[in-house]
């Protein structure tokens, strides 16, 4: 196992928030199970250790890659596994004009966090003190963000950690998770929102630039929501790993 993985330990939460009125982010219970998260995003070093490849637009080893689609991510998650001598966790059929990916969450590979999975890590878990940014209420301590960026990424681990201490949840790249985007239920007791497929995979984190004009401080809040296809390759999402305990 990555000598960067945290130990989160699971619990029931509060995920959305009801500062923002947006019926996609409302105020839900969800539960999530005991897991490894990864202290920082998967860096181009390690990216191009797997895969011999290097998409991202920024380079810098120790930089979080960027250009992956989601499906990039969940072969990347598989090809690790077996790297690391771990049972894959993805089913991946393909064909001419369509991909299905299924889960197992059984198994002791690397994966992408729920959206619920990253939003518990984001808050601070267990340890939460309630920050709207991942481990403080200021976003210039935690994240590269469009005021202080350059319009670029940077290397991982450079700004202040979480509760949990897991870097670059506000800023820096966003981040795929697992689950297609739908608005949320009004309650779930597991950490999987939304199986039904739709158009868009989500992402979350904030990134070190604004897409929208309308983007401001709340791009970056641990409760965003942001959907994209998934076969997007752009250069403001990247991906982390979690595994199951």
């Amino acid at each position: 196992m990555s000598d960067s993985m945290v130990l989160v330990e699971g619990g029931c939460f509060q995920m959305g928030d009801d500062r923002i009125l947006n019926e996609e982010i409302r105020v839900h219970q969800a539960e999530v199970p005991t897991f490894y998260m990864d202290a920082y995003p998967v860096t181009q070093k390690l990216y191009e250790s797997v895969t011999a490849k290097n998409p991202s637009f920024f380079k810098g080893e120790n930089n979080p890659v960027d250009g992956v689609s989601w499906y990039d991510a969940v072969r990347f998650c598989n090809e690790y596994s077996k790297k690391c001598n771990l049972d894959p966790v993805y089913d991946i059929a393909e064909s001419d004009d369509d991909i299905t990916v299924t889960c197992d969450f059984s198994k002791n590979g690397y994966r992408l966090p729920t959206e619920a999975e990253w939003e518990y890590c984001a808050k601070g878990g267990a340890k939460t003190e309630g920050y709207l940014y991942s481990g403080s209420n200021k976003i210039r301590e935690v994240g590269w963000f469009i005021n202080d960026s350059e319009d670029s990424t940077h290397p991982v681990g450079q700004k202040k950690a979480n509760e949990l201490g897991i870097y670059d949840m506000s800023g820096n790249i966003y981040e795929w998770c697992w689950d297609w985007f739908s608005p949320y239920k009004e309650i779930h007791d597991n950490h999987l929102l939304d199986a039904n497929r739709s158009a868009f995979k989500c992402a979350r984190g904030g990134c070190y630039k604004s897409i929208d004009k309308n983007d401001g401080p709340t791009d970056y809040y641990v409760f965003t929501r942001h959907s994209y296809p998934p076969n997007s390759w752009v250069k403001t999402i990247g991906f982390r790993l979690v595994r199951g305990k």
